[in-house]
């Protein structure tokens, strides 16, 4: 009798075969669930603070400057939240993390003021205050000790790894006392310009929730800076001051935020606020539109188109769209230094007066690796336009292939 062909179902249900089946359909399951586990992008109203009228005002040879600085510029000061190194074991002294600490609240306000009163100007009995729509009133860190104290309790509370770290508490209290802040022990000569902080104690907790927490219940905020010496008698003593008071009101910047499948609306904490620089959303501020007038009718000659870092004259630091400009232009050639693993890395640039970098450093995960070191190569050729700060520093991240 001849022997009986297998059924079509044991020919086409092999073990192999099975095992394959399963193989592939659990791939694709795994898949599957990983496209749905992926974070949206969503879009997010991130509060801001504008200036109301002016933000640089001129008052009996004082020239004060205050810029509001919030989640929206804060990336380009990586000075307020510097990179610290810590021992991520105890028992290995060797080796060492990183990790990004915020040492000072925000709102913060960047502050330039230049003397030219023919005096010294002390601020030895000058009044610092911040005060908000609701009437609250909010005093000035006195000093980089009460400053490093709000570091400390933002690390006890968020990163309590680094809180008993020898190395990381160093390196914290160095970055603070390098923070010039504008407080009761500022002087300045006749033509001295001082460029540094003004730093409020908000009853924050941290550096994103409380902070935005603050802003979205108020609408404006007012910076008060009084009892400011602009003349002196022959003894030396103040004999007339003068009050700077500026308002900012609060605006809201349409960004982007990563967040989780499972979240509906972008949320602060819940959510990675996207950086500007990286490819979110551009910040959207409201203009006042000039009348134009042709040559012939004003008698003047049309003023050129600027670009992006042109300017008629040096400004006192490039602007957010300058460095968005300049630094964009090296994304494919840092891409190329990539090794597969496709990471994204944040490097720290700090440029002098004519434009040329004087530091350049890849951060983390890359830090210290052959791949930082041709990263920074390449950001190297970075160039700003020539602006009149002592210094300018940035933060910019790069994606790698």
């Amino acid at each position: 009798m001849p022997a009986r062909r297998p059924a079509l179902w044991g020919r086409l249900f092999t073990p192999r075969i099975l095992a394959n089946s399963l193989l592939l359909t659990g791939i694709g399951l795994l898949l599957l669930a990983c496209s749905f586990a992926r974070p949206r992008r969503l879009p997010y109203d991130l509060p801001v603070l504008r200036a109301r009228e002016q933000s640089r005002v001129e008052h009996d040879g004082i020239t004060l400057d205050v810029q509001p600085v919030t989640l929206e510029n804060a990336a380009i000061y990586p000075e307020l939240r510097p990179t610290v190194t810590f021992h991520f074991d105890p028992r290995s002294p060797a080796k060492v993390e990183t990790a990004a600490v915020p040492i000072t609240p925000l709102p913060i306000f960047r502050v330039e003021v230049a003397n030219h009163t023919g005096h010294v100007v002390r601020f030895t009995r000058t009044m610092f205050r911040l005060e908000d729509d609701l009437q609250r009133r909010f005093q000035i860190f006195g000093g980089a000790a009460e400053l490093a104290s709000w570091a400390q309790q933002w690390v006890a509370r968020h990163r309590p790894e680094l809180a008993t770290d020898p190395l990381a508490a160093g390196a914290i209290q160095q970055a603070v006392g390098s923070l010039p802040l504008l407080n009761r022990n500022v002087e300045l000569l006749d033509g001295d310009v001082w460029v540094g902080w003004l730093a409020f104690n908000l009853n924050v907790s941290d550096w994103e929730a409380s902070h935005l927490g603050m802003l979205q219940g108020v609408r404006r905020l007012r910076v008060r800076i009084a009892e400011v010496p602009v003349e002196l008698d022959a003894s030396g003593e103040p004999s007339r001051t003068a009050e700077f008071d500026l308002h900012f009101d609060r605006a809201t910047s349409s960004r982007g935020a990563m967040c989780p499948p499972s979240i509906e609306s972008a949320t602060i904490p819940g959510c990675e606020l996207m950086d500007e620089a990286a490819g979110a959303a551009p910040i959207e501020t409201s203009t006042r539109a000039e009348p134009t007038a042709s040559p012939a009718a004003t008698g003047r000659q049309a003023r050129p188109a600027y670009g992006p870092c042109d300017a008629p004259e040096a400004q006192d630091a490039p602007t957010r769209e300058c460095v968005r400009a300049r630094l964009s232009a090296l994304r494919d050639d840092v891409r190329n230094c990539g090794d597969g693993r496709g990471v994204e890395v944040s490097v720290a640039f700090v440029f002098s007066p004519d434009g040329a970098p004087t530091s350049v450093t890849a951060g983390p995960p890359i830090a210290g690796t052959p791949l930082a070191l041709c990263v920074e190569a390449v950001a190297r050729n970075a160039r700003m336009p020539p602006f009149r700060r002592d210094a300018f520093t940035v933060t910019y991240p790069f994606s790698l292939r």
